[in-house]
């Protein structure tokens, strides 16, 4: 990874809970509607809306360029914080932090109260593991 990257603790993570539930519902709400224009663009060019590229709705659409400008503009009001967005659909965003000394990443999922979980940089989402004092049985993993 280039350059530093911000080492989150527990309660500083689950101070951003509040405002990742806002930024990664409008993603989602986004992400519908730039799949709106997507299929919208390829009804009108008569093209598959499963391989129309990018630049031929863009064309087609003028409105998906705004989608899509808010989009790239929401994801870096996440990533700006320190943060990473791993999975849209799951609402899925880690944060590089320590767990017993070890580095790992905290790992929080829209719906979700609070940072419960964490997981090793290259185990992700299957590897979620209960951080420690946490009472993850509250809500589904």
């Amino acid at each position: 990874m280039a350059g530093t990257q911000r080492t989150f603790t527990v309660a500083e993570a689950n101070a951003e809970v509040p405002r990742l539930a806002l930024l990664v519902a409008r993603l989602q709400g986004l992400a519908r509607r730039l799949d709106d224009e997507r299929r919208a663009a390829a009804a009108a060019t008569g093209v598959d809306a499963g391989t129309i590229p990018m630049p031929t709705v863009l064309r087609a659409r003028p409105e998906a360029r705004r989608v899509l400008e808010e989009l790239d503009a929401v994801v870096g009001q996440i990533e700006g914080a320190g943060a990473q967005l791993k999975d849209l659909a799951l609402g899925l965003v880690d944060f590089p932090g320590e767990v017993q000394g070890r580095p790992v990443l905290l790992c929080w999922q829209l719906g979700e109260p609070e940072v419960a979980f964490y997981h090793g940089e290259h185990d992700g989402f299957a590897g979620r593991r209960p951080l420690p004092g946490a009472d993850p049985g509250r809500w589904l993993q």
